[in-house]
């Protein structure tokens, strides 16, 4: 009696009409093993290799065209300013209180009273 064998190609398409009739993928494989004596399922890496080589080619392109860009960023004065005005006035208003400014253009922590606070300056665009 001579064996039954599948190849990748009908390997596919029987599953597939396996698939359609209801069963799982993981079903019609044990269904097509029980059924012939050799079957060469399609190998999934073969694919996945082919997308990882298209997203290194991809990501080395954009890394040669892009590169790293860095701006140098202007002082913002009077968020400064701001800033300052209410480390003075929490320490003139709660003389006991912890103020440590965390970010010159930025943000306040403020210890009062055992309770911790963080006070964060935003400045909108117009």
């Amino acid at each position: 009696m001579a064996k039954k064998v599948l190849n990748k190609v009908e390997t596919a398409t029987e599953l597939k009409k396996l698939m359609d009739s209801g069963m799982t993928q993981e079903e019609a494989e044990f269904a097509l093993i029980d059924k012939y004596d050799e079957v060469v399922f399609p190998d999934e890496s073969e694919d996945i290799n082919e997308v990882l080589k298209a997203q290194r080619k991809i990501a080395h392109v954009y890394d040669k065209k892009k590169g790293p860009v860095k701006r140098e960023r202007k002082p913002d004065e009077e968020k400064r300013e701001i800033i300052a005005l209410i480390e003075n006035t929490f320490k003139e208003a709660y003389p006991e209180a912890s103020v440590e400014v965390v970010n010159i253009e930025q943000k306040v922590d403020v210890k009062v009273n055992g309770n911790y606070y963080t006070i964060m300056l935003t400045k909108h665009r117009t």
